[in-house]
């Protein structure tokens, strides 16, 4: 399947928001049974973040995903 790390935070979002849409994901992720794992997402010029690697998601469910986040 397709492995994929859904970003919630890529419209720079303030802090409190990013852990908001995170919560949401990660409550995503659960309730659709998906095996994931928790990571941290960092580069230049931008301060590190939650993220989350969803392994063996359908192509087409991490599509939806992306696009429910607006990735």
């Amino acid at each position: 399947g397709v492995r994929d790390r859904v970003k919630p935070t890529r419209a720079g979002r303030a802090g409190g928001v990013n852990a908001f849409w995170q919560a949401r994901l990660e409550a995503e992720v659960l309730r659709r049974g998906w095996v994931a794992l928790a990571g941290r997402g960092h580069g230049v010029g931008w301060a590190a973040e939650a993220s989350v690697l969803i392994l063996g998601i359908p192509e087409n469910e991490a599509v939806e995903l992306g696009r429910a986040f607006r990735q």
